[in-house]
């Protein structure tokens, strides 16, 4: 609904001029629609606006570097999300890092078929920043599991998923969709693709991501010989 996301921003920045947030979501909308260039210029001016604010500088140059990312600008992406990484660090959150090189490890292996370094990252991370100082709601159990199970080693990645399920509490697990994409990695990557693709359906019911978990439906669909239906969640 584009329109009316348009008119939604015009009267955000009647009301809220100087909102972050709204600056954020101009970039968003802009990337979804497609508009790269708007969208780069929108993320340039909120990481100026925002130079002053921690948390806002660590959002803004993570989201340039996905915008990056889905430009296919790989180089410049991990240079930003590794900015993001240690901006986090800096504001004393090790959760933040380790998701931040989380996504670095998944570009590493999904867009360069590199998983070797990949690996290494995420295991040198963990050492690093061991899960076990970390409160166990921050824990980016996830996206670390994810990047895991990509990488060839869906053991790792279900130990911890495992881990997560005994350390975080039953309201936040069941709420989270990275917990149900990350098992549906951890089946891909055991073969098991009808599995795989019941977690990313079900994650894509609670999630409000429009395209999310179709891109791995479709690649099950694919391993499983069902080429019309990998065609359908492809398109």
């Amino acid at each position: 609904k584009d329109g009316a996301a348009d008119s939604m921003l015009k009267w955000w920045q009647r009301g809220s001029p100087a909102d972050p947030t709204l600056q954020q979501a101009k970039y968003m909308v802009a990337a979804r629609a497609g508009d790269y260039s708007t969208a780069e210029r929108e993320v340039q001016a909120q990481q100026a606006a925002q130079a002053a604010s921690p948390f806002w500088k660590e959002i803004a140059v993570q989201d340039a570097g996905l915008i990056a990312a889905t430009q296919g600008k790989l180089a410049l992406a991990e240079q930003r999300l590794r900015a993001a990484a240690s901006a986090g660090d800096a504001r004393g959150l090790p959760g933040e890092y380790l998701t931040q090189i989380a996504g670095l490890a998944s570009i590493e292996i999904r867009h360069r078929s590199n998983p070797a370094p990949a690996l290494a990252m995420l295991d040198s991370a963990l050492v690093s920043h061991p899960l076990a100082a970390i409160d166990p709601i921050d824990r980016p159990y996830p996206m670390l599991a994810s990047a895991y199970a990509l990488g060839g080693r869906p053991d790792d990645a279900q130990r911890m998923l495992s881990e997560m399920d005994r350390a975080v509490p039953e309201g936040a697990r069941k709420g989270n969709a990275f917990r149900l994409q990350a098992l549906g990695d951890v089946a891909a990557a055991r073969g098991n693709y009808q599995e795989a693709i019941a977690n990313e359906r079900a994650m894509h019911a609670i999630f409000g991501c429009l395209n999310c978990g179709y891109f791995e439906i479709a690649d099950a669909f694919a391993k499983l010989g069902q080429p019309d239906s990998a065609r359908y969640y492809y398109e």
